[in-house]
């Protein structure tokens, strides 16, 4: 397997050791890139995961998304997005998940707490454009109850 430099994702900053050879040292990201970021560490991945939040989950409603929640043992909030076959084939619900994931990485901050969240769009969702998802995002996340 072949490794790529940190240089080219932009996260490395390049010396010349006593040698003269060029190494790449990293260079952590910034607090502002890390806030914008959807690492695997806060997504719900696997299919047991989901199924637990289903179960013991709690349910709140908004306008176009339902949001599932339970409690989790760990030091950040993970989220999952389950878009039905109802809402149309491979390209439209992929499309609403792009844009669902995106309402909730620009307004994560928000929540407060260590949650395991599961979003489920509503039947209204087709009629809505990204604002209206964004704006139901924060709604619902303000609605749970500090942990």
């Amino acid at each position: 397997m072949r490794v790529k430099p940190y240089a080219l994702k932009k996260l490395a900053r390049k010396r010349v050791d006593l040698t003269g050879k060029e190494i790449f040292q990293r260079i952590e990201p910034l607090h502002g890139e890390l806030k914008e970021a959807f690492p695997k560490q806060i997504r719900v991945l696997k299919t047991a995961q989901y199924r637990k939040i289903y179960q013991v989950g709690r349910r709140k409603n908004g306008q176009i998304l339902q949001l599932i929640y339970t409690g989790n043992e760990l030091n950040t909030c993970r989220f999952g997005i389950s878009v039905g076959k109802k809402f149309g084939g491979a390209v439209q619900r992929n499309w609403l998940k792009r844009q669902i994931r995106e309402a909730v990485r620009k307004n994560r901050l928000i929540l407060m707490g260590h949650w395991d969240i599961i979003f489920c769009p509503r039947p209204k969702i087709e009629c809505s454009d990204f604002a209206a998802i964004g704006e139901d995002v924060i709604r619902l996340f303000r609605q749970l109850p500090p942990r």
